[in-house]
């Protein structure tokens, strides 16, 4: 089963597996010997840069015993007989470790899928209903361009579980979740796809820690898989301020939150922890796992809990702007904001816990000329607004029209989400 993940764990950043350039070695294991042989050159998405007598460009399996595995990419035989979506497997590492799919496919999770371009912009490209994904563990040698695999699209509402024992879809099936991750840097839009769901992760749910005795993470603790945690759960925060601890986090349907603009009066009809009345709120009765549970009201009253923050507040391009996908006002993450400390005046220093949505006045990104008195933050105090901390969408907030490099500055401090490169998403191989 093929794990997702963000990427290798380098000076305290995660940044895409792989590495080096044309001169880097790979090592090969066959039955008898292991020795270094440097990677051989062919692109694998335009199907050149091989001979007559072995034209197909795929991915061959060194040594599936490491976490993640070893391979390289290569030129074999055109003898595979498996056509798309058809039942595959590999030949023994070293040599002979390519699978029996056709050319232009690879094996992934015992699959024959369609290879494709994970930068989004470039042929081949995945048919509607699928989206690219690539893999620690396949195409991760660094010798032809950026190659994924197509995977089958999803609702990641209804097809994940959310640690319950039925879910509504039936896109993935039952062992496989809807996985995804957000967009950041230059990395394609966010997309949501079936991945299998890991083999310690059903326990893994809300604020359970995302660690390598649970497979949640490689086994030397550099790379930190998507789908290490369980069905409707992502390692997108970190525990708090300073750590370097993975959470997995729940996914929530979020809905716009400022002062009088919140929904109900109560913590199951606001929206606080998600749509207010929806069944994807941030409780246990929607979701599993830890959560404290926000309740309405404006500072001192209510509790400032665990809030539904849309996914469009982690979609952040490499220069502060926004990176739009279908799944932006959609989709989005429990963060209990009593966990995390806020710079509202922009000034480098903690100034106390995230406000709670419901204490903004202001729908958009506010000026943090100031320090809000108490825990709230309003126009007239030069605090900050509910954009700033996801509590409301695009439109709303008016993110679809401005620059946001402010914004973004403002958001390094309030919200410790994984502090991952700008990469496309990787998935690994669990054998």
């Amino acid at each position: 089963m093929r794990k997702l993940a963000l990427g290798a764990l380098i000076t305290g950043l995660f940044a895409a597996c792989g590495g080096g350039g044309s001169s880097n070695k790979i090592k090969i294991v066959d039955s008898n010997n292991t020795v270094d042989m440097a990677a051989t050159h062919c692109n694998v998405l335009a199907q050149t840069g091989c001979t007559a007598d072995a034209p197909r460009c795929t991915w061959f399996e060194d040594d599936t015993s490491q976490d993640p595995p070893l391979g390289h990419t290569g030129c074999a035989p055109d003898t595979g007989t498996v056509d798309v979506g058809g039942a595959c497997m590999y030949g023994a590492a070293g040599a002979t470790g390519y699978d029996n799919c056709k050319k232009g496919l690879v094996c992934e999770d015992a699959i024959c899928k369609t290879i494709c371009d994970d930068t989004g912009s470039g042929a081949p490209m995945c048919g509607s209903n699928f989206a690219c994904v690539t893999y620690v563990g396949l195409f991760t040698d660094d010798t032809m361009p950026p190659a994924g695999v197509c995977d089958p699209s999803c609702d990641p509402f209804a097809d994940n579980n959310f640690g319950k024992t039925t879910k509504t879809g039936t896109t993935c099936g039952s062992a496989n979740g809807c996985y995804g991750y957000p967009s950041f840097g230059s990395a394609p839009s966010t997309s949501f796809s079936c991945a299998g769901e890991g083999s310690s992760a059903a326990t893994l749910v809300n604020r359970s820690p995302c660690t390598s005795a649970d497979k949640c993470m490689s086994a030397d603790g550099t790379i930190v898989y998507v789908n290490g945690c369980a069905q409707g759960f992502e390692p997108v925060l970190l525990d708090a301020i300073g750590s370097m601890q993975a959470d997995c986090v729940s996914l929530c349907q979020p809905a716009d939150c400022y002062s009088g603009n919140c929904g109900g009066t109560t913590a199951a009809t606001s929206n606080l922890g998600g749509s207010g009345g929806s069944d994807r709120q941030c409780n246990n009765t929607d979701s599993s796992g830890t959560f404290s549970v926000s309740t309405p009201g404006a500072y001192p009253n209510g509790t400032n809990g665990d809030q539904c923050r849309f996914m469009w507040s982690f979609e952040e391009g490499s220069d502060g702007t926004f990176l739009s996908s279908p799944y932006s006002d959609k989709v989005g993450f429990c963060e209990n904001h009593s966990d995390y400390m806020a710079d509202w005046n922009g000034d480098g220093v903690n100034d106390g816990q995230e406000p709670k949505c419901d204490t903004f006045s202001m729908p958009t990104t506010g000026t943090g000329s100031a320090v809000g008195a108490g825990s709230s933050c309003t126009g007239a105090n030069g605090c900050l607004g509910a954009s700033d901390f996801g509590c409301v969408s695009t439109t709303t907030g008016g993110i679809m029209f401005q620059n946001n490099k402010q914004h973004a500055i403002h958001m390094a401090m309030t919200r410790p989400r994984m502090p991952y490169a700008a990469m496309r998403r990787q998935m690994e191989q669990q054998h």
